[in-house]
Formats: C-alpha cells, structure tokens, sequence
C-alpha cells in the first residue's frame, strides 16, 4: 500500500513539475510575441516621423522656392539642418524606447524563469521532505 501511494505521490509531482515548466514556456512565447508587437509599432512610429520628415522639408522647400529663396541659402540650409535636427531626436527617442522594451521582456522573461525555479525547487523540496515524513 505504501508502494502505491508513494508511486502514485512522485507520478504527481512529476506531472506537476512537467506542467510547470510549460508554464514558463507559455509564458516566455507570449513575452516574445508581446516584443514583436511592440517592434512592429516602433517601427511604424519611425517611418511615421521620417514621413513627416519629408512631408515637412517639401513644404519648406516649396515655400522657400515661391518666396524666390535659393536652395543655397543659408536660411534655407539652416531652417532644414533644424527640421532634420528634430527628426533625429525622434528617432532616437523611439531607438531609446525600443531598447526600454527589450530591457523589460528580458527582465520579465528572467522574473518567469526565476519564479518558475523557485516552483520546481520548493515542490521537490516539499515532496522529499513528505516522504521523509512517511519513512519514519
């Protein structure tokens, strides 16, 4: 009887371990899946502001032009050195917020890990020490 229930006790927990660690996988694919979302959207927010980018230097030049201004002015030159000084900041703004997003999915990834360890650990810790209890 005591063979039984201790067969029937480690099948459980090995079931229970087996069902975690698939957990942990779940859990990482959707973390993964969540990263590739958010890249594609970082991506988009980037060709955004170099759209606009353009849109807005064919519109200075567009002004500048009927106002008889040269393509070699020097206020022309400077007022698109500002626009194309405003869309690098952007960018990299956006370069700066997409390294904040891989930071985070690999902490969280490291959280599950760590979480799941610590799972499997205290499960097989309690089972030794169960069956400890029924050795005695």
């Amino acid at each position: 009887m005591f063979a039984a229930m201790a067969i029937v006790g480690a099948a459980s927990q090995v079931a229970g371990l087996y069902e975690t660690t698939l957990a942990e996988r779940a859990s990482i694919e959707s973390i993964n899946l969540s990263m590739k979302q958010r890249e594609i959207q970082l991506n988009q927010k980037k060709l955004s502001v170099y759209s606009n980018t353009e849109k807005m230097l064919k519109h200075q030049t567009a002004q500048m032009t009927t106002r008889g201004v040269g393509m070699g002015s020097p206020s022309f030159n400077a007022i698109q050195r500002d626009t194309l000084n405003i869309s690098s900041k952007a960018a990299r703004n956006i370069d700066t917020e997409r390294e904040f997003s891989e930071y985070n999915a690999m902490t969280e990834k490291r959280n599950v890990r760590q979480s799941t360890y610590a799972k499997l650990f205290g499960t097989v810790g309690a089972s030794a020490l169960g069956f400890a209890a029924l050795m005695k």
